[in-house]
Formats: C-alpha cells, structure tokens, sequence
C-alpha cells in the first residue's frame, strides 16, 4: 500500500493564540490503560493524495462511536477525498485549518449522517500525563509527526510497533492517537507479542496511519513529534439515532505547555 503524507505545520502564531487544554484536564485521573481499536480503517486517499490531515478525521470519527459503544461510523475514502479536494486540502494542509473546517462543514458517512467538529485546544504533547488525560476525555488527539522513521515501522495490518526514533523536527504527516497503555496491554489488545527484549510494562500509545494502528513508545513518540502539535476537538455527532452534542468546553484562562513536563518522559497515573 502507498504511503502518501501532505501535512502543513500550521503557523506558529496561531499555536501561540491557542487555547490550551490543561486546565480542562486538571481534574481527569485517567486509567493506567485505555485504548479504542475499531474494527477496520480507512486510508481515505491518502495512498494517491497527501490528504492524511483529512484521512485523520474520518479515522477519529470511527474510533469516537466504537469508543462511545455506538455503531461504528464508516465515511467513504471517497467522501474524505471529495471533502479534501473541495476545501483545497487534498495535497498538503495544516491541522488548524482542517480542524476549523470541520466546524462548519463535516464529513457524511455511508448513511446520510453528517460528522462535525466542535471547538478544537491544543495539548502539551510533551507531557504523557496530559495526553493520557487527553485521550481519555476526548478518545483521540490529533497530532503532527515527521514520518520518515515511522513509515519504516509502519506495515499493512495493525500491530506494528515503533519503539525507537531519534528526534525529527520535520513534521510532515498528520496522524491520531487513539489510546495508551503498557506495552504489553497494547500488544494484547492488537493480539501481537512483545517484541523480545523490551519492556512490557512501558508506556506506549497506540497511533492511527495509512489505514492501521500501531504502537509507538513514549520516547519514540517524542521523538518524531519534535515539531510540536496536538489538538482535540470535541465531536458533535448523531450516534445512534440521537443528537450527542459536543463535549462541553468550559473557558478558563488559556494555559501554555509546562516545558518542565518534557523532563520527565515516563507516565504514572494513580
């Protein structure tokens, strides 16, 4: 399967506007393990375009109704390519952007429903503990990652793992987060082994591309996020049948990432 990218940092004046989601998350005590697998993904064009901004949200909205225990939400790979080309994302667009659009404008899937964007803050995506909590609340974030050592890890069926990467601050691919957890509850969760020699009890997340999920260490994560961007949003959807409006955002003062975070890499979440 081809691998294409397409991501766009978006520019640094308006991550410095951006209201942060730590405040929000104050009060979260995520689980020590949490993750959403879905039945199947969609690579949503971006094998033939560099539309992985837009191939992300489709992605997220499938994980959001498996996490929420409701139908899984399937929007077309030729839906996503439609959206992307007619908002002139589809070979190249930065995170801010497609997240904005997606407010006014969603995505439909294969039943008529359409799949829209609340609000969207951005994570300190230097602290395990906030993206943990993050995860958690919002069930995935999206975030900007240089792929060239991940493209080397990723395969054609979930379960890859990326365990290692050396710092890259050349974003260049949009991606999502959809858990996190020990190695080994991850690997269970996707039915692989531990890889020999590694420790199971570290913590990973579990990370959407090109049509899997895989597993992607804290340190290597870092590490290919080195430019530095994450979001959620929350997801005004129809589920079920029935409105689920999006999860309600409270409007604190803006809080910036804590750079004293980044020190210490490892989660402890009681």
């Amino acid at each position: 399967m081809a691998h294409m990218r397409g991501c766009i940092p978006s520019p640094r004046h308006r991550l410095a506007r951006a209201v942060w989601v730590g405040s929000r998350l104050r009060d979260v005590i995520p689980p020590p393990n949490f993750a959403t697998v879905c039945k199947d993904y969609d690579i949503a064009g971006n094998a033939d375009y560099g539309d992985c901004v837009s191939a992300e949200e489709s992605n997220a909205k499938k994980a959001y109704s498996v996490a929420l225990s409701a139908p899984e939400v399937e929007i077309p790979g030729s839906t996503v390519v439609t959206w992307a080309r007619k908002h002139g994302f589809l070979n190249g667009a930065n995170l801010d952007d497609v997240l904005t659009a997606m407010q006014t404008e969603g995505m439909i899937d294969a039943s008529g429903t359409v799949h829209c964007d609340g609000p969207h803050l951005a994570v300190d995506w230097t602290s395990p503990q906030e993206l943990a909590a993050a995860i958690y609340t919002y069930k995935t974030v999206k975030i900007a990652v240089a792929a060239n050592q991940l493209e080397k890890a990723v395969g054609n069926s979930n379960g890859w793992t990326l365990l290692k990467a050396s710092a890259d601050p050349n974003s260049d691919h949009c991606v999502g987060l959809h858990g996190y957890g020990s190695l080994s509850y991850l690997c269970g969760l996707l039915g692989v082994s531990v890889p020999a020699g590694q420790d199971p009890t570290q913590l990973c997340f579990l990370l959407y591309t090109w049509a899997t999920v895989g597993i992607v260490s804290n340190p290597a994560l870092q590490a290919i996020m080195a430019g530095g961007e994450a979001w959620v949003r929350s997801i005004g959807d129809v589920v079920d049948g029935q409105p689920n409006p999006p999860i309600p955002l409270p409007d604190p003062q803006p809080v910036p990432p804590n750079p004293d975070l980044a020190m210490n890499p490892d989660l402890t979440i009681r």
